[in-house]
Order: structure tokens, then C-alpha cells, then sequence
């Protein structure tokens, strides 16, 4: 069942009105700002991290590089955990060696639990650039370090700053409907606005739409008041029309005739 067309812009009107009332609901946008200092980030499914709990499964984190590998170790890459010196450092290899993107970073995942190996206190990230020689890998001299910080159920990561900001309520459409026409949504026409108070247009019947002047009635003719007769100069019983003419005349006629025959029967006698 198809609406007219001020049906469909009622419950155009309608929905527009409804959707301003409900409340308006701002999207959080992230925004991630690094220090200088990083040179490696820790990430997730929802972006870079500042810190994360410690017993989170395996390839839950990636270990992105923000420094490249220089050559002759561009062969690949992993990620090695470091905590304490000397003979007591703990150093566990915390990633397979993977292939360096096209820019020459790296992209780890991660396939260990820092709860396993961590303890509290401060500790490194590091990222070894290798080249494969007969097979084995030789890893660069100097490796990519970045500090953390663990703590009972944390690692941390200084130097990065994430910050939710709301982003800002959408402006109302431009074509609501409030002050042109609201679109047909059958045929793609629009309904034209109304028409001002100066310039009113007279319906069907002869009433205009808006307030002006009133136009009488073309198929009822207006009844002329009392005060039109005696303007017009119709009083009494004065013939007004070609009827009433006509009655008159054949009266006068018969009226005649009457007389003539009157006056012509007494002279016979």
C-alpha cells in the first residue's frame, strides 16, 4: 500500500523528529602519540599498547620495530626477552625469526607469556636483526632495545601516551526536511514548500490556502445582501428578469385585450 504524498512527509517529518530526540552517543577515537625514545611498540588486536597483563596467551601481542635493519642482517628478525646482568640474566627468545616488511622493520608475533619468564623489576625488549649463513642465524651486533617495566601483573612501556577523544556529535542533515521539500522516497520527487502568506493560491473551490483576500465560489454565486438591492436600485415589484419581464408583458397584453372587449360588448348592447 503506497502513502500520499503528505502521509509520506508526516512520517518523514516524524522519524526526523524522533531520531533529534534520542540522544546523541560520540564515538571514542584513539589517539597514540610515541616518544623519541621508542624504538619498539608492543600491539594487539586494538592497536599500540602502553603496558598489558603478563599472562596474556600466546600471540595475543606483536612486537613491531620503529628503527629498520641495516644490511648485511636483513635476512629477518626476532624478538628476545632480557632481564638482569651477567650470568643471572634471564634471556629467553620469545619469537620465531620472520621475514622484514618492505621498509625494512619488523613484525614479530609473539609466541610466549611474559607471566612465564618475567619477574618485577626492569627489564629489555630487544629485536635481533640476523643473516642466514650455511643456515644458521647470526644475529647484529647491536640489537633494537626497548625498555620495560614489570610488575606483579604487568610489563610496562614508558614514552607512549594514549588518549580517548569523543569525537563530535554529527551535525543534522541538511535535508531533514525542516526548511525545503522532503524527498519522495517512490518516485525521487521532492514536495515543494509551502507557499507564503502574500501571494495565496485559491484551491478548486475557490477558498485560498493561506490568509488574503476570500474569492467567492464559482459554482455557488454569492447571495447579494440587502443593501446590493437597494444600491442596484431594485425595489418593490419591479421586474429583474427576462422571465419576470415576459410574465409582465403577456399580463399587460391580456389586460388590454380584457378592456377592449369590455368596451366593445357595452356598445353593442
Amino acid at each position: 500500500m503506497q502513502l500520499s504524498l503528505p502521509l509520506r512527509r508526516s512520517a518523514a517529518l516524524a522519524g526526523a523528529a524522533a531520531l533529534l530526540a534520542l540522544p546523541q552517543v560520540a564515538t571514542a577515537a584513539t589517539e597514540v602519540t610515541l616518544d623519541d625514545s621508542v624504538t619498539a611498540t608492543i600491539e594487539n588486536a586494538e592497536g599500540v599498547q602502553a603496558h598489558g597483563a603478563l599472562d596474556a596467551d600466546p600471540f595475543t601481542y606483536t612486537v613491531k620495530s620503529r628503527v629498520k635493519c641495516e644490511e648485511p642482517y636483513v635476512d629477518g628478525a626476532r624478538t628476545v626477552f632480557v632481564q638482569g646482568e651477567g650470568e643471572k640474566a634471564t634471556r629467553v627468545v620469545m619469537s620465531g625469526i620472520d621475514s622484514l616488511e618492505n621498509d625494512g622493520t619488523v613484525i614479530n608475533p609473539i609466541d610466549a607469556s611474559f607471566v612465564d619468564i618475567a619477574a618485577k623489576g626492569e627489564a629489555d625488549l630487544q629485536i635481533e636483526c640476523v643473516k642466514i649463513d650455511n643456515g644458521i642465524p647470526q644475529p647484529a651486533p647491536q640489537a633494537i632495545v626497548q625498555p620495560l617495566t614489570i610488575t606483579e601483573k604487568e610489563w610496562q612501556m614508558k614514552g607512549i601516551s594514549i588518549t580517548e577523544v569523543a569525537d563530535p556529535a554529527p551535525a543534522p542533515s541538511d535535508n531533514g526536511g525542516a526548511e525545503g521539500g522532503v524527498n519522495d522516497g517512490d518516485t525521487g520527487a521532492v514536495d515543494p514548500a509551502e507557499p507564503s502568506a502574500e501571494a495565496p493560491t485559491a484551491s478548486d473551490g475557490g477558498e485560498a490556502n493561506g490568509p488574503g483576500k476570500t474569492e467567492p465560489s464559482k459554482q455557488a454565486p454569492a447571495k447579494p445582501s440587502k443593501g446590493s438591492g437597494q444600491a442596484s436600485g431594485a425595489h418593490g415589484f419591479m421586474p429583474r428578469t427576462g422571465a419576470e419581464i415576459a410574465a409582465t408583458a403577456i399580463l399587460a397584453l391580456a389586460l388590454i385585450g380584457g378592456g377592449a372587449f369590455a368596451v366593445i360588448r357595452m356598445r353593442k348592447n
